[in-house]
């Protein structure tokens, strides 16, 4: 399985730079408006503290898991938005 963060805030752009700035390698953004986390080992809260002292407004986050297969499909197929 591979577990994942789902988050939503309001400025991505700005949650994109701070995250990637701070080492995170595997930050996606989809067309709904949801960030997602891959990295291995990340930790939901470390994350929102990092984007609320940037000034980055949290309004949801979770863990998803999601087996490697349905994961595949949803990149190659398009059928998740996620870029």
């Amino acid at each position: 399985l591979s577990e994942h963060i789902i988050m939503q805030v309001d400025d991505m752009v700005k949650a994109y730079a701070v995250l990637t700035e701070k080492g995170y390698t595997s930050v996606k953004r989809d067309t709904a408006g949801h960030m997602y986390v891959f990295d291995k080992g990340a930790d939901s809260a470390d994350i929102v503290e990092l984007l609320v002292l940037a000034g980055v407004k949290v309004y949801s986050v979770y863990k998803n898991k999601e087996s490697l297969e349905e994961y595949y499909i949803s990149v190659t197929t398009g059928k998740g938005g996620i870029r």
